[in-house]
């Protein structure tokens, strides 16, 4: 019915920000090598296989939307995603590839949130170390380098017992060698507000934490935006003409299927979309695999637009004493 494109645009997303993590920024993909048996790439698409026993299947994404509200069948916006996302990540834990995840579905990042991910201290305790990175004020840094061993990420095939078990007897927190950022953003009401955002936008694509875009055009098409210019952003289109499921990745030994199942996972070339049919609903995914990544990309996103990209050390409290007060000639006035 056209609801899942949403659902495959998240799963580019984080298959984008996996490869990243445990290949790297200067990886290409190589048919023959990468869909071996076994290589990286094969066990990091294997985690998104359609079945329910991968970690980040669209049968998963699914049940995460339920408890989000969404019915099977409803549309998911990148907010929705994002929030799925992080709930699955959260359950399989450092298992996905060592990689945690913190979503900011309000717009403005929380930096205890992102130093508890990557410790697992209590919020309150990482609280006294958010204002130290949140008010850093070093220069851009050149981001390092991979960190995690692919053999840390979980198979497609394995039992979800073991899995349950894997997470179980996982070391300390402080074997997470990284952490993916949603930031959840909407920059116009009724369309994508050009004028005001597109240069910010347009500026994260030069930032080596981002990620890629998870949105979508004027008409309610979800696309994975990995490039941008003055003129266009260029995506991938999760409604390219594909196999009905991914439930197997076919065998070397096929060559004429693993060249159509390699144009299906890695198209090789993308499209374009002019900024003003962009929808104003968005998420922003970055990867930083160490604390000094993060204070970096606080100090490039302050410096593109701090306005928009609003950093708190923690996330506000609100205490009214004595309760709300309404007007009394309009009950649904609230008077702070």
């Amino acid at each position: 019915a056209g609801w899942g494109c949403m659902i495959r645009v998240t799963q580019m997303a984080l298959v984008q920000c996996l490869i990243y993590h445990t290949l790297g920024r200067d990886w290409r993909f190589n048919t023959r090598a990468d869909l071996t048996p076994g290589a990286t790439f094969w066990q990091l698409i294997a985690l998104f296989m359609d079945t329910p026993s991968a970690p980040f299947s669209l049968h998963n994404i699914v049940r995460e939307g339920l408890k989000l509200g969404k019915r099977p069948s409803e549309w998911f916006g990148p907010t929705s995603g994002a929030l799925a996302v992080k709930s699955l990540m959260d359950q399989h834990g450092a298992q996905s590839c060592g990689l945690r995840c913190v979503t900011f579905p309000e717009g403005i990042i929380y930096t205890n949130e992102v130093l508890e991910a990557f410790s697992g201290v209590p919020r309150k305790e990482a609280a006294d170390k958010a204002a130290g990175a949140s008010s850093s004020s070093g220069g851009p840094s050149a981001p390092a380098g991979p960190s995690s061993s692919p053999s840390e990420c979980p198979t497609a095939d394995e039992p979800q017992a073991a899995q349950q078990a894997k997470r179980e007897s996982s070391g300390p927190a402080e074997d997470v060698s990284g952490v993916v950022i949603w930031l959840c953003l909407r920059l116009g009401v009724d369309s994508f507000n050009v004028d005001k955002y597109q240069s910010p936008i347009q500026a994260c694509f030069s930032i080596p934490q981002f990620q890629g875009l998870a949105g979508g055009g004027p008409a309610n098409s979800a696309y994975f935006f990995v490039a941008a210019n003055r003129e266009n952003l260029y995506f991938l289109d999760p409604h390219s003409k594909c196999q009905a499921a991914f439930t197997e990745i076919p065998s070397p030994t096929a060559p004429e299927q693993l060249a159509a199942f390699a144009c299906q996972v890695h198209p090789s070339e993308p499209r374009q979309l002019a900024w003003s049919s962009l929808n104003p609903s968005m998420a922003l995914g970055f990867v930083c695999q160490t604390v000094d990544q993060y204070e970096d990309l606080c100090a490039r996103l302050k410096a593109v637009d701090a306005d928009l990209f609003e950093i708190l050390p923690t996330r506000p409290e609100y205490n009214y004493e004595g309760g709300l007060k309404t007007d009394e000639e309009d009950p649904d006035l609230v008077l702070l």
